[in-house]
């Protein structure tokens, strides 16, 4: 979904020179917005401006199909326009009021705008002109689409596609050549000098153009004016305001400074009056918001007890939670089964993480929560709950919330591991000779764009925060890996709860990007003190589990390296996968879902496939073996999953881990489905005895 910025724009975006990576113009419209959106980039890189742009603007315009159209109809005008001469014309005159059975929808589009009271007749003439014209009134449609003309800008495109659709009729029926008038299907048509077009190509232009047109139409840009939650962090050595000018502690004082500095408001009365939509949630208030909920209608009573769950789940081994604000000490009380816990006396990882998440569970439906660097006082691992939290979370999913977050953290970077429900915009600034010359690019990047961590500044230690790590070889092993892990803590059925980048983290060590560790396919030192000499991966992170795939025998020289470093080390584990590829670890029962539901083949023919076991493809590649044993049974006919006839392709790895790791998730895949493979049993057990032996 596209957010258009085309009115009742905040200083921000009005003092601000925003472009974006498609057009070198002022920003119009953030592109391809999603459930959580992230807004990355440098310190002064025009991020956080920008958000609080969103965050004021009081009226927000939608669309989910706009500019992927817009773009493709100036292209093909642009073909239009070259294939007909200047003297090239059809026209044709039609009343509002003509009923042509034939041309039924060509004329509820052409007479959308017409007032039907009005007994002339219209003549429309199809030529260089009218191509310029629709050029024209599309690059001003953030001008055009005002609150109180929309209905007029889509009555105008209406008009245009039934133009569009009766040349295509006229032209589709072969009559270019003729220069003269004459009925067609009801209309007077007059044509002249068609006749040098390349029919094929035009029509279908045409038929592209129309098809975009209709888009638009089926998809109409909306206006909302959504309720909205600003959490912002204070970061900087601005001095806080007070606004009610009486002394003592106040818990307003922060929202006081935050409506100051970026509303230019005097006051709260000012700010509620003008910005009733917006609420500033600081934290300083939580005794009064927590007491104030615990006496507000049912559903919002019920939406803080999912809150108080969370915590429950996540922070207190599953022990009963109340949060109650005692009103004789001022100040909030947890009481977990028999012991009484005070605020101030839980970790600062805890207390930051319920004052991201009160406000989330407290929302109403539909709101868009604006969050300003959640990472400061976040543990990583913290972090990533957040994170999976906002994303997977049944009650938070169901009030169908939108969030915008400004961060410098790449640990947020890992949501770029593909999910359809995040945006990732980099910013950058672009200096020019004065201060007002700036530039601020916006860029909508695609998972794992390196040039992030470079804007960032992020060094590859960064990663090494947790208990240990598991090193593995890329995005798709660790896919894998963590839906391994995540598969046999649930077979368990024991409250033990991992999590990510507080017990462990992964880390892909595979690429030419990061040669220089030792563990690349290119390091073939001659003797282990090379290799350790080398690197420094032992003073990122002390306790390392290393995880390499078996590969072919010219890897038998790295494999004895490692494991002679790994006997040095109490704290180093080293272990191949035992098998060729991270695939070849599936075992042949999953591989069946996998052909029937990611590779459409007949599930009756598959179901009939026996007497395979994962070490018949251990040493094989996964694509190869699937063309030798399966694709010439009778009834199966598989894609090109191989660009090599060995293993599978990049396109196809990626489409067999995310369906894994999804299905894992949804508990269609088990731990029993899983163990069946004998090679990714055990090296599961060894990771989670590992990743135990540090547990904190």
């Amino acid at each position: 979904m596209n957010i258009l910025l085309s009115q009742d724009l905040p200083k921000e975006l009005l003092n601000t020179n925003y472009i974006s990576n498609w057009n070198e113009k002022k920003l119009n419209y953030l592109k391809d917005t999603s459930t959580v959106n992230v807004f990355i980039g440098a310190n002064n890189s025009g991020k956080s401006r920008f958000m609080r742009a969103l965050l004021k603007k009081r009226e927000q315009l939608l669309s989910s199909v706009f500019e992927k159209e817009i773009v493709s109809i100036f292209n093909n005008l642009e073909k239009i326009n070259e294939s007909i001469n200047d003297y090239s014309y059809l026209s044709f005159s039609h009343h509002p009021n003509i009923k042509l059975n034939q041309l039924e929808k060509e004329l509820q589009y052409l007479h959308a705008g017409f007032d039907k009271n009005n007994n002339n007749q219209k003549i429309q003439t199809f030529n260089k002109k009218f191509i310029e014209e629709i050029i024209l009134f599309l690059s001003t449609f953030n001008i055009e689409i005002k609150k109180d003309n929309q209905k007029n800008f889509y009555d105008r495109i209406k008009e245009i596609t039934g133009v569009f659709l009766i040349v295509e009729r006229f032209i589709s029926k072969g009559f270019k050549n003729r220069n003269s008038s004459f009925n067609f299907l009801g209309l007077t048509i007059s044509i002249s000098n068609f006749s040098s077009i390349e029919e094929v190509v035009f029509l279908k232009t045409i038929n592209e153009i129309i098809l975009s047109f209709e888009n638009i139409i089926n998809n109409p840009i909306i206006e909302i004016n959504p309720e909205k939650i600003f959490i912002p962090t204070r970061r900087s050595v601005k001095s806080l305001i007070s606004l009610i000018q009486n002394p003592g502690p106040r818990s307003t004082i922060f929202q006081e400074t935050i409506i100051s500095t970026y509303f230019d408001l005097d006051s709260v009365t000012d700010f509620e009056n003008q910005h009733k939509k917006i609420q500033i949630f600081t934290g300083l208030d939580m005794y009064s918001k927590v007491k104030n909920v615990r006496n507000s209608k049912r559903e919002i009573r019920k939406s803080f007890e999912k809150f108080e769950l969370f915590l429950k789940k996540n922070f207190f081994n599953d022990k009963e939670i109340d949060i109650v604000a005692l009103e004789e000490d001022n100040h909030l009380s947890f009481y977990i089964d028999d012991e009484d816990l005070e605020i101030h006396n839980l970790g600062d990882g805890i207390q930051a993480i319920i004052l991201l998440m009160f406000p989330i569970f407290t929302a109403q439906e539909k709101s868009w929560i604006f969050i300003d660097e959640p990472e400061l006082n976040l543990h990583p691992g913290m972090q990533r709950l957040f994170l999976q939290q906002i994303l997977t979370n049944p009650e938070i999913k169901k009030k169908d919330l939108k969030f915008f977050i400004t961060t410098h953290s790449n640990h947020f970077l890992d949501l770029t591991i593909p999910k359809n429900d995040v945006s990732i915009y980099s910013f950058s600034k672009i200096i020019g000779n004065k201060a007002k010359e700036h530039k601020f690019l916006i860029r909508n990047v695609k998972p794992k764009d390196s040039q992030l961590l470079m804007e960032l500044g992020v060094n590859n230690s960064s990663v090494f925060m947790a208990n240990c790590s598991i090193w593995i070889e890329g995005i798709t092993d660790r896919l894998y890996i963590s839906s391994f892990l995540k598969a046999y803590l649930k077979s368990l059925k024991k409250p033990l709860l991992f999590k990510e980048d507080v017990d462990y983290s992964f880390f892909e060590y595979a690429g030419s990007n990061l040669s220089h560790y030792l563990f690349s396919d290119e390091t073939e030192a001659t003797n282990s003190n090379d290799i350790e000499n080398q690197i420094s991966a032992f003073a990122l992170s002390n306790r390392i589990f290393l995880l390499a795939d078996k590969d072919g025998e010219n890897k038998r020289k790295k494999h004895n390296h490692l494991r002679s470093i790994a006997k040095k080390y109490d704290n180093m584990e080293y272990q191949t996968t035992k098998v060729l590829e991270i695939e070849n670890l599936i075992s042949f029962k999953i591989l069946k879902k996998i052909l029937i539901d990611i590779l459409k083949q007949d599930k009756d023919v598959v179901e009939k496939v026996n007497n395979i076991h994962t070490k018949d493809y251990k040493d094989i590649g996964l694509g190869k073996f699937l063309n030798q044993r399966i694709s010439k049974r009778k009834n199966i006919n598989l894609p090109k999953i191989s660009d090599n006839n060995k293993t599978l392709n990049s396109r196809y790895k990626l489409k067999f881990a995310t369906y894994f790791a999804s299905k894992v998730d949804s508990g269609e895949i088990t731990w029993d489905m899983i163990s069946e493979s004998y090679y990714a049993r055990k090296i599961t057990i060894s990771i989670y005895n590992f990743i135990l032996k540090y547990k904190s």
